[in-house]
């Protein structure tokens, strides 16, 4: 996704792209998400492979090795920008994090993560308390069976 931005108007321009405007975020966002959303099974299956099973049969990741993950893999996040992502999700910025022109204040970011993110975190919580999705509860149809129900970006089972 990043060469496709990065790369966008070579051809025309002999230029990289280094800045986007909405418009064009809201393009790439429709077209690299998932399809179908995700649900919450995948979520919890790579919950299982990246971390282990808490003595619930939960799976979990510690805070320390998601927020490593969250720095190291994929889009790589310097530490003020994790902490900006965090804080935006878990409501310290309210404006949405910073906007052009303004310079984000990591000031008692990492205070506020730890207080709010758990040291275990469950995939459940994970979704639900960090990145604010609904999860359906689960409810039960017609002889037993059960039925795909979509809410959001996220589809379980109901």
């Amino acid at each position: 996704m990043l060469n496709e931005v990065k790369f966008g108007e070579y051809l025309e321009t002999g230029k990289q792209v280094t800045e986007i405007n909405l418009g064009d975020f809201i393009k790439l966002y429709i077209n690299h998400r998932p399809a179908f959303g995700l649900s919450v099974k995948e979520i919890e299956a790579a919950f299982r492979v990246l971390g282990y099973e808490n003595e619930e049969q939960e799976a979990c990741l510690d805070r320390s090795d998601l927020l490593l993950l969250l720095q190291q893999k994929g889009e790589h996040f310097t530490e003020e920008e994790l902490a900006e992502c965090l804080t935006t999700l878990l409501g310290m910025n309210p404006e949405g994090g910073s906007s052009e022109g303004v310079t984000y204040d990591p000031a008692g970011a990492e205070a506020f993560i730890e207080e709010e993110i758990p040291e275990e975190i469950t995939a459940t919580h994970f979704v639900a308390e960090i990145l604010g999705l609904p999860i359906p509860e689960p409810a039960l149809t017609g002889m037993g069976k059960t039925t795909e129900t979509r809410s959001g970006d996220l589809t379980a089972k109901s």
